[in-house]
This record gives structure tokens, C-alpha cells and sequence, in this order.
């Protein structure tokens, strides 16, 4: 049996005011930092940061953004989160508890 994967993927689309927060929020996490990846699709340029993937889109509408992010993504779990919201500090863990409990 092989360890869930998460790859959880921001979306932000010409806003920056609370990209940070949700970015922030997610690399907070209580679960293990080598069980999860970031990824940022955006069309604006952000500044790099240590573990997120900042992947440029030209896409206009949300889910072709998303669809993006995802052919790039490496985890067999997607997670979405928009730049104005925030994940509970716990969020991935009980996330990764319940796919891992229910993996055959």
C-alpha cells in the first residue's frame, strides 16, 4: 500500500490582497510537509516562496485554471482552496487520515 499524496492548489486570479493568508494557511499545516505539495496558479507574478509552485495561466475562468494546476499536480489527492479563504490548521491531516484509513 503506498502513502496518500496531496496536492493542494491555490487558485488566485488578479487579486494578491489575501493570496499570502491562503498560502500561508496551507504550508502551516500539521501534517508532515513530505505528504503534501503547493501549488499557486495565478496570472499575476507572485514572488517565489520556499515549497509553492507558482504556475502562470492564461486562463480566464476557473476551472481551466484548475484543470491546469491538476495535469501538474503529483498527488493522487486534490485539494482546492481559493486565494481569499484559509485552511484550519489541521486540515491536510485529517484529510490524509481518512484516505489512508480507507485505501485498499
Amino acid at each position: 500500500m503506498t502513502e496518500p499524496y496531496i496536492s493542494v492548489i491555490i487558485s488566485a486570479y488578479n487579486r494578491t490582497k489575501y493570496v499570502g493568508e491562503a498560502i500561508n494557511s496551507v504550508l502551516s499545516q500539521t501534517l508532515d510537509k513530505d505528504k503534501y505539495e503547493v501549488l499557486v496558479v495565478t496570472n499575476m507574478d507572485l514572488p517565489e516562496r520556499e515549497r509553492v509552485r507558482i504556475i502562470k495561466s492564461n486562463e480566464r475562468w476557473y476551472g481551466a485554471m484548475i484543470a491546469q494546476a491538476i495535469e501538474e499536480a503529483r498527488g493522487e489527492i486534490i485539494s482546492v482552496l481559493d486565494d481569499d479563504d484559509l485552511f484550519l490548521p489541521n486540515k491536510l491531516e485529517v484529510l490524509y487520515k481518512v484516505f489512508k484509513e480507507r485505501q485498499i
